[in-house]
């Protein structure tokens, strides 16, 4: 009875600090400073800002968000090259209009494999007979 209450007690002693620390690290906010926003709405802002015209198809671009905060509005050219790079897109620049089209993924790994070689050499030992008995095995007595 007496080591069941020193069991209890110093379980008691050891378990309510940690018990206590893990609350308390529970409630720590989580702060993200990205701004994730749906491509075709930051299209929507560089049309205005730059007063050029887009050309894409929306369904190319319905579910891709990206980090505005990496978006100069100011400047279409590194605005255009971080969504380059950030997604898969191709934009093409003719007088005062801008065609985008997602980029077609062609990466692929080239196959330099050569086929090996290998002659065996034949087995100059002969092997001794073997028999297999229960559990293990046994060389063939003579």
């Amino acid at each position: 009875m007496k080591k069941t209450a020193i069991s209890i007690a110093l379980l008691v002693a050891v378990g309510l600090p940690v018990y206590n620390y893990a609350q308390t690290q529970a409630n720590v906010p989580v702060t993200n400073t990205q701004k994730q926003v749906p491509l075709v709405q930051i299209i929507k802002k560089l049309e205005k800002s730059t007063k050029t015209k887009f050309f894409y198809s929306a369904s190319d671009f319905r579910n891709i968000w990206v980090d505005e905060s990496k978006i100069n509005y100011s400047s279409l050219q590194q605005s255009l090259e971080y969504l380059k790079k950030s997604i898969p897109l191709d934009y093409q620049i003719q007088n005062n209009t801008i065609t985008l089209r997602k980029s077609a993924s062609t990466s692929f790994v080239e196959n330099n494999v050569q086929p090996i070689k290998d002659t065996l050499n034949q087995q100059e030992k002969k092997i001794e007979e073997v028999v297999v008995v229960g559990y293990g095995t046994q060389k063939k007595s003579i």
